[in-house]
């Protein structure tokens, strides 16, 4: 005989199947799991302008200084260089004369257009505001000269750890024009004087000399 309790939970048994397979728990298949989407290759251009970075802007910046600095301190090394070759070729051509106020009374040949003179620096001192000295003047030729031209460049002396083109533009220039005769055979001496000149600014005299007229015994 049937109770009326086992009637009852086979009716809920059915029931809740059917409500299961209504609403498709109990049936339902497993769905299938989609993979991630594959992640996209960005292309990256090297030459691509990133974020400004200033230390290595910096850097670099000062890296060009320094080749700089080289650069112009191989510039001065070969200035040196040109202006002591460039000094002794024009010695060797006699063109003109180098005197050093501090060593006087040593002479130098000096070609002219007319012959070869001889040059020497005798006393130099300060007069008034600037400097006078005393300039010898060889005439070995038997021809005498009337009237001629002294030109001259001077400067401080030149420091042993001065650059040469830092030295070479101290110099300055003064022409003195003398229409007084160059006695032949004898040292005929001048004054050159150059104003506001102090002690210490002349070290380095420079000479050359034109003549006007050449005279000749008859």
């Amino acid at each position: 005989m049937v109770t009326h309790n086992a009637v009852c939970g086979a009716v809920y048994s059915k029931f809740l199947v059917l409500w299961l397979t209504v609403s498709g728990i109990s049936s339902a298949q497993p769905q299938a799991v989609k993979p991630p989407a594959a992640s996209k290759t960005v292309a990256v251009n090297p030459n691509a302008v990133g974020p400004l970075d200033t230390r290595a802007l910096l850097k670099k910046i000062e890296s060009l200084e320094k080749k700089v600095a080289d650069l112009e301190s191989a510039m001065e090394t070969n200035a040196d260089l040109i202006g002591q070759y460039g000094t002794e070729i024009y010695t060797l051509k006699h063109a003109e004369a180098e005197l050093d106020p501090a060593s006087p009374d040593k002479y130098q040949r000096i070609e002219t257009t007319v012959g070869p003179l001889l040059v020497s620096l005798g006393k130099a001192e300060p007069y008034l505001d600037g400097y006078k000295v005393q300039l010898q003047i060889g005439n070995p030729l038997a021809a005498q000269f009337s009237g001629f031209t002294v030109s001259t460049l001077y400067a401080p002396r030149k420091r042993k750890d001065e650059n040469f083109l830092q030295w070479f533009k101290k110099r300055k220039s003064k022409e003195f024009v003398f229409t007084q005769t160059l006695i032949s055979s004898r040292w005929n001496v001048v004054e050159l004087i150059f104003p506001d000149v102090k002690p210490d600014a002349f070290g380095w005299l420079n000479v050359s000399i034109s003549v006007n007229q050449v005279l000749l015994p008859n």
